[in-house]
């Protein structure tokens, strides 16, 4: 059975795997279960429903790289496809996983290296977490509009009243 999204297409991940070859070995064993689950893998991260960060945390050098990928695919993500779900995985979150969903609220999933077999639950899970976060900002935005246009109404009917009253300009 495919997995798919609203459109009826099979979901799409990319995948960006950092650091040595332990990751390369569970960016396969990840992809693998990823087109088992009916999802189809992209090179194209603007083109991804979601977008998987197998991160390194050996060095300060690969933590430092890993973020920086983290920080520009969420980037990316706000001006190219704001719908996507950003995960993290591999070395990184396995180290900090208590500080990093505080650190990162960016980032819509963590998994450590003890979750890999479970990559296709976390991209469906990440993906649902992005739409609610969308929507929840949506709903923000225009409670926060309709606040400043009532303000600005009143502000307006405040003036207008200073002034004697509605005047025509003919």
């Amino acid at each position: 059975m495919k997995k798919t999204v609203s459109t009826g297409r099979p979901l799409k991940v990319g995948l960006i795997s950092l650091g040595c070859a332990k990751n390369l070995v569970d960016a396969e064993i990840m992809l693998g279960s990823l087109l088992k689950d009916g999802m189809e893998i992209t090179n194209d991260a603007t083109s991804a429903d979601a977008l998987i960060v197998n991160t390194c945390s050996f060095i300060d050098a690969a933590q430092e790289e890993s973020v920086d990928t983290i920080l520009e695919s969420a980037e990316l993500r706000e001006t190219r496809r704001p719908g996507q779900a950003l995960i993290v995985s591999g070395c990184l979150p396995q180290r900090f996983r208590d500080d990093l969903p505080r650190l990162m609220p960016e980032v819509d999933a963590f998994m450590g290296v003890d979750q890999v077999a479970k990559v296709g639950e976390i991209v469906r899970q990440a993906i649902e977490q992005r739409s609610s976060k969308l929507k929840a900002q949506s709903s923000k935005s225009e409670a926060a509009d309709t606040a400043k246009k009532t303000k600005v109404a009143s502000k307006l009917a405040e003036l207008d009243k200073q002034r004697g009253g509605p005047k025509h300009d003919h």
